[in-house]
């Protein structure tokens, strides 16, 4: 009877008296006449759990074969997938970046969002990130912000149109009809003109203010067609009262009553017939 001893990689199988293989991710560590599964030893990257090789978890690693548990990785950093080998595998986790010798967190005004030693990114437009933002902060109630790297909520402005009237929420109003406003972060709105109408909300400039037109007037701030009224106009003795001319109808007295029609764009003032 001639014994040999199983090939390097196998263990003696003591129930059947044969050669088998490690189970999955293990094997074997020294030379032949392993005899028995207790000598398969996890494969790097992996760690004997249940008697079983399982991999070793995101922030840790394991560099040998052998049953030993996988290494944590340092403060601040983080492995890109499971059953990781190495140390330097271990990168920065978001929110921080390689700073020299460690990972420090994005600064203000910056965030990094994934597992890396990259730099952390400016914020972009319309958004605020404190110190070591994984995610930009959107401006909220219609605030926007400009340019990048805002740091903060107060770095979100209301915008032409709007107005705040609380500075800690950052909440933009639309401006009201019969007013505009061209600036940002205001805390009030600018009543349009008197002789002119504005119908149209967040209005951002003055264009938005109509003209009532020649021989008009309006009081400042109005915000309809109707606002418009003639101004009185005096012919020799005779005070003949003006009415705005938008479109007109025919009343039983047979006197033209004027009505609006919008948008009343290009109001005109003339004499009421019948009136003196």
């Amino acid at each position: 009877m001639t014994c040999v001893s199983c090939p390097d990689g196998l263990f003696l199988n003591q129930t059947s008296v044969s050669c088998a293989a490690c189970p999955p991710h293990s094997r074997v560590p020294g030379p032949a006449n392993a005899s028995s599964v207790l000598e398969c030893a996890c494969e790097a990257g992996h760690t004997n759990s249940s008697s079983a090789c399982g991999p070793c978890a995101l922030a840790s690693y394991k560099p040998a074969l052998g049953n030993e548990t996988c290494t944590a990785c340092p403060l601040n950093t983080n492995t890109t997938a499971v059953t990781r080998v190495a140390l330097n595998e271990c990168l920065c986790a978001p929110g921080f970046f390689f700073n020299a010798s460690a990972c420090a967190p994005c600064a203000t005004g910056s965030f990094k969002g994934y597992v890396s030693n990259e730099a952390c990114a400016p914020c972009p437009v319309d958004t605020y990130c404190p110190v070591q933002s994984v995610v930009p902060v959107a401006c909220v109630g219609n605030s926007s912000r400009l340019a990048e790297g805002g740091v903060e909520m107060r770095d979100c402005l209301c915008p032409p149109g709007f107005f705040t009237e609380d500075s800690v929420s950052r909440t933009c109003n639309p401006c009201p009809v019969g007013t505009f406003n061209a600036l940002l972060d205001q805390t009030n709105c600018t009543a349009c003109p008197a002789g002119t109408v504005n119908r149209q909300q967040a209005a951002e400039d003055a264009s938005a203010c109509i003209s009532c037109g020649a021989n008009a007037a309006a009081l400042a701030g109005s915000s309809d067609a109707t606002a418009c009224a003639c101004k009185p106009r005096l012919r020799g003795r005779a005070r003949r009262h003006l009415r705005r001319v938008c479109d007109w109808k025919v009343s039983q007295q047979h006197v033209r009553v004027y009505m609006p029609r919008e948008p009343c764009r290009h109001l005109q003032c003339r004499a009421c017939y019948g009136q003196s």
